[in-house]
This record gives C-alpha cells, structure tokens and sequence, in this order.
C-alpha cells in the first residue's frame, strides 16, 4: 500500500466515515451510525455510574497495626520478650486471686499536625466520654436489637463492667497545669507505623511520663492504618497509643461524616476503646501470622480472622470445634456500632496490668488530679465516682455469674456484684451436701464486678452448688464440671 493510499484509508467528518478503498472495509454509514449512537449510550451509563460512585464513596475497612508494630518492637527490642513472659505469669496469678476495684487513667492526648487543627476541646471531651462509655456497661447499638449471639450462645453471662474510668490530667510531670491536651505543629504529612511519632526532630511530640500517663498521639498515618498500641513490656519512650485522627471521636459527628464520608463505620470513638483493650494488655481476637492462635482469655472463642461490617448469626470460626464468634466483643474489628462488650476474663486481664501491687502499669493509678467531665477532681473522690457508676436508688441485690459453666475441670470464674461492704463469704458443695471449697473475702468493692478464680483439677465430675454471703444478703449457682 502506497503513501497516499494509507492515508486515505479512514477519513472522517461529523457527519460520516469515508473508506478511501471501499473494497478493503465494507462498512457501511448505517452500521456506523448504529455503532456511534450504541457508544454514546455506553457513555452515558459509564457518567452516570460514576456520578452514584461519587455519590456513594467505597466502604472503608478498619485496618489496625498492633500486631505489626508488636512484631516491629520485638525485632527491635528483643529483651521485650522476656519482658511479656514475665507479666503473662503475672496475669496469670492475678487471675486467680486478683480482685478488680476502680481505678482511673489520666490520659493526654498529642494532637499533632492536621489533627492539631482539626480536633477541638469538645472533641478531646467526646474521645473521653466514649472511653469511659465503653469501659462501664456494655452498650448495645441504639434503636437496634441486640445480636442473636447475645442469649443463644450465652455471651451475656460472660459479658463484663470493668469500671475503669478515663480524665484528663490537669498537671503536666512538671506540676504545672494542662488540659490534658497538647498541640504540635508538624510539616509531616504522615506517620509511619513505629516511634517516629514520638520524636520531635521528626514531627512528632514527646512522650510524658509513660509510667503515670496515658499517652495517646493523634495524627495521620501513612497507609491509612486506623492506629496501634503498645503492649506492656516494650520501651518507655514509646509507650502508649498512636490513633489515625480520621478515627478520633467528634462531638459534631453529622458535619465531619460530610467531609469525611469513608469513617461513616468508625465514627463513635471505639477504635481507641479497641487500642486501649491492647494497651492493657488485651490481645486482639484474631492473629494475622497463625490463625486460630489463643488471646490467653478462657471465656472467648478462638476467631481465624477480623469481622468486619456488622455479622449476623451464625458467624462461625473456622478453628477447631468449630465456635461462633464472638463479634460484638470490641477486641474483635466489626463497626462501632456492632460492638460493645468485653469479657469478664478480658476484664481480669486488664486489672492485673492495673494491679497497684504487681500490675506493669500500676503507675497509671497514682492520679493528683484529673479531669472527667469539666470539673477537678482528687483520686478519692475520682475512685467514689467510679465505684458509683450504676448506683440505685435502691440497693441492688447481690448478683453471682460463673464462667466457663460448664467446665473442664481446671477451673472457673466467681464474679460477684456485692451490696454490702461487709466479709464476703464464698463456699461450695457438691451435690451430697459435702463441702467442696470455701474462702473469706475483705475489702469487696460494693457495685462493681468482684472476680475469684477458683481451681478444681481435684474436684469429681459433677453439679455442685456454689454460695456467696455478704451480710443479710446470700446468693447461690449451679457449677456443672465436665472431664
């Protein structure tokens, strides 16, 4: 084909197509026409569809980075190992014997760069009241019933009231007056997972005593992880939590939802609920590198991943046997609004790295003064608030729940709601009537869940009757052990 010819060949108006050699391509006007007008169509489908995916931005998954942190830290850290041995034995000796009361954590939170900007004091106040929401009973979704799961595999038995409560500090370590709040301008866009948040010649903000505060950095993060926590054990100049502030409650939620559409899932402030269950030493429900792996926790099911959205019933694991998963436990990642409980041997782990005789972060409870709601407060009168939590008018009667029930013959879970601040008396007899176990109790803290780990690897198969005294008021349960 000469020049001229190859040039000719496709040569087009807005009104036809002509072929300069006819013969080489019979197509005629019509067909094209036809083709034209289909294209146009498509076209038009393709706008409006991308007008709707504007209208209707893609669902934006929770993504955590704790465990990829920790992994960081233990690589970098490596007499951190030891380190987490050492408490885990700790835990494990709390859990026996510990008893939880009501501590509270003063917490100051490092809005850095946009989040500098952007999050104001009555946000600060949201983040803490959705702490201390979330730490007291559990919350189901609003206007919604509760899950399924909740009667029929008996997760409300096993759900807890920790009772920790969350303030802002009020003096900084050097004794001067804060709002618990500091604000750093930074030049860095954002922040990778590791320490670099918590260094200023890098953007970030200088940790505060990590042994009496709560530190809590807040900025963006690269990849667009939602945050992280560092477990107990790790390195002081980096204790604490690091939160992406796209995921930092609001007090006008319905105005950063507009501009920030993507979070509509994430938007009542659990993600750092979820970072401090870590932080305390919680263990997330599923492990990203061994699936099925155990949390340490007795009374949750093993998860072979994270839930997302909000599951329905059955959502079941695919470890062994098999179990439903818990999904609305807040160590688990379904949205804010599908989650609202922890444990009570969730809770008992928390309290044994809160224990002010052995527990890693004893420090935490040694409060001057502290902030919970606008007002100052001393530790007294921070710890009689907290311990009244749900206080009655009338006084409520004592309340006994048993976990695992039945059980394998190792052991189980005592908790307790006492009305009275007298001798908790605690026995236990097997279905002859014979006495199996008793011990006496001081110092039970009244409306809160008092815990007992009681062992029965030498106890038979069988039902027995366990019984608890506090004055005039007596309660009593069924334990079925099963070997």
């Amino acid at each position: 084909m000469n020049d001229v010819a190859r040039d000719n060949r496709y040569q087009y108006n807005d009104k036809e197509l002509r072929f300069g050699n006819s013969s080489l391509c019979p197509l005629n006007v019509s067909m094209f026409g036809a083709m034209k007008r289909h294209s146009l169509l498509m076209l038009s489908l393709l706008y409006v569809q991308l007008l709707f995916a504007q209208e209707e931005p893609a669902t934006v998954y929770r993504q955590y980075a704790t465990q990829q942190y920790m992994k960081q830290l233990l690589t970098d850290h490596p007499e951190m190992m030891a380190a987490r041995s050492a408490i885990e034995r700790q835990t494990y000796e709390f859990v026996r014997n510990g008893m939880p009361d009501s501590p509270t954590i003063q917490v100051v939170f490092h809005l850095i760069g946009d989040a500098a900007s952007s999050i104001t004091e009555w946000d600060v106040q949201a983040q803490i009241d959705a702490l201390n929401r979330d730490f007291s009973l559990p919350q189901f979704p609003e206007g919604e019933d509760v899950h399924p799961a909740w009667e029929a595999e008996g997760f409300k038995e096993r759900a807890a009231k920790p009772s920790i409560q969350f303030c802002l500090a009020m003096k900084d370590p050097t004794g001067q007056p804060t709002t618990g709040t500091v604000y750093v301008n930074s030049s860095t866009s954002s922040f990778p997972i590791g320490s670099e948040i918590t260094k200023p010649e890098m953007g970030g903000s200088t940790i505060w005593s990590s042994e009496r505060y709560l530190n809590v950095w807040v900025a963006p993060l690269s990849d667009g992880k939602a945050g992280y926590a560092q477990m107990p054990g790790g390195p002081k100049e980096s204790d604490g939590i690091v939160l992406n502030a796209s995921y930092f409650a609001r007090k006008d939620k319905e105005t950063f939802l507009t501009a920030n559409p993507s979070t509509v899932n994430y938007s009542i402030g659990r993600t750092l609920t979820h970072l401090v269950g870590s932080y305390l030493n919680l263990y997330e429900l599923w492990n990203e590198e061994h699936h099925c792996s155990d949390d340490y926790v007795h009374d949750t099911p093993l998860h072979n991943a994270p839930n997302f959205g909000k599951p329905t019933y059955k959502k079941v694991s695919t470890c062994d046997e098999y179990p439903v998963e818990m999904t609305m436990n807040i160590m688990d990642n379904s949205d804010d609004e599908a989650i609202y409980m922890f444990t009570n041997g969730q809770m008992m782990r928390m309290y044994a790295a809160l224990d002010p005789t052995t527990g890693v972060r004893a420090g935490l409870r040694t409060v001057n003064t502290c902030s919970i709601d606008g007002g100052q407060f001393d530790e007294d009168t921070l710890i009689n608030r907290s311990s009244k939590i749900d206080e009655p008018n009338n006084r409520s009667p004592l309340k006994l729940s048993l976990f695992p029930n039945p059980s394998d013959g190792k052991g189980f879970t005592l908790i307790m709601d006492v009305p009275c601040e007298q001798t908790v008396y605690v026995e236990a007899f097997n279905q002859f009537g014979q006495k199996q176990y008793s011990r006496t109790i001081e110092g039970a803290k009244v409306g809160l869940s008092n815990a007992l780990f009681i062992e029965t690897p030498k106890w038979p198969s069988g039902i027995y009757s366990v019984r608890v005294k506090c004055g005039a008021d007596s309660a009593s349960s069924k334990m079925i052990i099963e070997r």
